[in-house]
């Protein structure tokens, strides 16, 4: 776990909030949560916020804008409908942020999903094959 990366993903996200971005949940996933980071690594962001009609790439440039970390960035600002699609269908980088991230801001959305994610994990509908994520059997969000 980098704590200079945990503190300069705090200090975003409440640079955001403070700009009137409302924020549902924030986890760090990828390496920088793994522990197993090279000094060339990116930092993995996974950002929930309430449904927007804003395009995704806009909402990357517009968070894109707030990090002024010396680490590039890559965040995911999804919607929490787009999350909930994805959960569904199968997506890697929210399966690993709902596996092992390490949460940063939540206001329960993240913790409710993770609780979905892992009982779909324990009864089967998603495995983990040799270090990727199956398409789920079943949807996940109910």
């Amino acid at each position: 776990m980098d704590q200079e990366v945990i503190g300069a993903v705090k200090s975003y996200i409440n640079k955001l909030i403070r700009a009137g971005h409302p924020i549902k949940s924030a986890v760090l996933f990828g390496s920088r949560a793994r522990g197993d980071w090279l000094i060339t690594s990116d930092v993995d962001l996974l950002v929930i916020i309430p449904n927007t009609q804003q395009d995704f790439i806009e909402r990357i440039v517009e968070f894109s804008r707030f990090w002024d970390g010396p680490w590039a960035l890559d965040v995911f600002p999804y919607t929490i409908n787009e999350v909930k699609r994805l959960l569904n269908r199968g997506s890697v980088a929210l399966y690993d942020a709902l596996d092992y991230g390490l949460v940063i801001h939540d206001d329960g959305t993240f913790q409710r999903l993770r609780e979905l994610f892992r009982d779909a994990v324990n009864r089967g509908v998603i495995r983990r094959v040799n270090g990727w994520w199956t398409i789920p059997t079943e949807p996940i969000y109910p």
